[in-house]
């Protein structure tokens, strides 16, 4: 277990959900991961989220997809709506500068939004409509695609994403879009 000094006045200020009022000011969050816990650590303090360069040492961008999904839904979870967004801005942006086609294991993130329903309809919107406009078909033959739910329910979306819509003229993802 990992822990973290944090400022409780501003801790409360932006997630007021989280330390009750008579606290012993200890809190466990055994659903959440310390990484992402940092991440919003830095954000709250800088005002900014921390990026990786890691296109120099792995042109394979999954982990950084994964963390801002991820800082995403724990946004999302605890209704601190500028983080979310502010993770979604970071995500959008990264799939728009990104060949999406790099991710070596896209079911990953699938897996990881669809499995938990805290991670928002906005987490699915930008996954589906980043697989309709900016993916190609063999995106879907790498990785562990298993039968399942959280599998059914995207596919479902991405028929549901294309029906009625020119596939043609897909412009970059606004991540203004995404945002609660």
């Amino acid at each position: 277990m990992e822990s973290f000094f944090v400022h409780e006045n501003l801790l409360r200020s932006s997630l007021p959900h989280l330390l009750p009022a008579r606290s012993n000011r200890t809190v466990h969050l055994q659903h959440d991961s310390p990484e992402v816990f940092a991440i919003y650590l830095h954000w709250l303090y800088y005002g900014t989220l921390p990026t990786k360069d890691t296109a120099a040492i792995d042109p394979d961008p999954t982990p950084e997809y994964l963390d801002l999904a991820t800082a995403c839904a724990f946004g999302a979870k605890f209704e601190c709506f500028e983080f979310h967004n502010a993770a979604m801005d970071a995500l959008v942006t990264m799939m728009n500068k990104n060949n999406i086609d790099n991710i070596r294991s896209p079911d990953i993130l699938v897996k990881y939004a669809y499995s938990r329903p805290a991670s928002g309809k906005a987490l699915h919107r930008v996954l589906v409509d980043m697989y309709l406009c900016h993916a190609t078909a063999d995106l879907l033959d790498r990785g562990n695609w298993e039968h399942g739910h959280n599998i059914q329910d995207f596919l479902l979306d991405i028929a549901r994403g294309s029906l009625g819509r020119d596939l043609s003229k897909c412009e970059p993802l606004d991540p203004s879009n995404y945002h609660i």
